[in-house]
């Protein structure tokens, strides 16, 4: 199943109230995605892991309680992941790199791309969390801004200018490294 339009996706939702094979549908579409967002957020694949069971607990808890009032089943997974993570970096005692990489062994230019992961990396990092959380949704993820604005509980004008100002700001400390 890769691509789940919101009419097959508000179908499984119901469906999953009562049949654990529309919710194990869900899962298996929903987990990569997931997995992926909360590891660059975290930069830990055991807590990646961690982050992502717990929200797929309180998932089937929601459809079993037979709550399925939210508009997009796919921000409220990731509303509740990101609020997970929120929670855990919060309880942590201090704060570690949440952001890591992906790279292919193939790459002829490998040092070179590394570098150049490792500069956007840096500069990713100092941002805030909120901006962090704007672009790698944004950008890893493939959402709208008003499906970020949706996940983070803000206005869609206060997510443009986190994603402006983001940018902004790891382009200006990208050229700093190159400079």
């Amino acid at each position: 199943m890769e691509v789940l339009t919101s009419e097959q996706e508000l179908q499984l939702v119901k469906q999953a109230q009562t049949e654990i094979s529309a919710f194990e549908r869900l899962y298996e579409f929903y987990l990569p995605k997931l997995y992926n967002y909360a590891f660059y957020r975290t930069g830990n694949r055991q807590e990646a892991e961690d982050v992502v069971s717990l929200t797929f607990i309180k998932a089937l808890e929601y459809l079993k309680k037979g709550e399925t009032k939210c508009t997009s089943f796919k921000n409220w997974l990731y509303k509740v992941c990101s609020n997970i993570i929120i929670d855990n970096w919060r309880k942590s005692s201090h704060a570690q790199c949440t952001l890591h990489y992906c790279y292919d062994n193939n790459d002829v230019d490998f040092s070179e791309k590394i570098a150049d992961k490792l500069t956007i990396l840096r500069a990713l990092h100092k941002l805030t969390q909120e901006q962090q959380q704007v672009l790698l949704l944004r950008y890893t993820q493939d959402m709208s801004i008003s499906q970020v604005a949706q996940i983070m509980g803000k206005s869609e004008g206060a997510v443009k200018q986190m994603a402006y100002r983001g940018l902004k700001n790891m382009k200006e400390r990208m050229a700093k490294c190159d400079g």
